[in-house]
């Protein structure tokens, strides 16, 4: 799925939102994975949410992080969570910046201290 796809989704569904409903018994990997993050963010400085898409859980997270940098490679997902941003005035340091990794990322080698993905990898052919 190209650049193009994630911007039609942005404009039609105003993020990644949709009408499906879900059904979960248990504790879906969803709540695990944020339950484990948000005990590990107050101990790194500086953290990256790579394929940030439309902010919301970046900002949701940004509460527990000292400095929280997003990036995708949409300009219209980035445009959502920029507007969401300025809309919640989340805490913390929050900064969402417009990458691919097509090309050079424009941060510096060991910028971070802790990248994590949400949505796991993702694989192009």
């Amino acid at each position: 799925m190209g650049m193009e796809w994630y911007d039609r989704i942005a404009l039609r569904n105003g993020g990644y939102q949709s009408n499906a409903v879900f059904t979960v018994e248990g504790l879906s990997a969803e709540t695990v994975f944020e339950e484990r993050l948000i005990r590990m963010l107050p101990a790194f400085g500086s953290v990256l949410d790579a394929g940030c898409g439309h902010g919301e859980f970046t900002l949701n997270m940004s509460r527990y992080a000292k400095k929280l940098t997003g990036f995708d490679n949409s300009a219209e997902l980035l445009r959502i969570a920029r507007s969401l941003h300025q809309e919640a005035g989340a805490p913390g340091q929050v900064e969402f910046v417009y990458a691919t990794t097509k090309t050079e990322l424009p941060f510096s080698d060991n910028a971070f201290d802790l990248i994590y993905d949400r949505r796991g990898p993702d694989v192009h052919h």
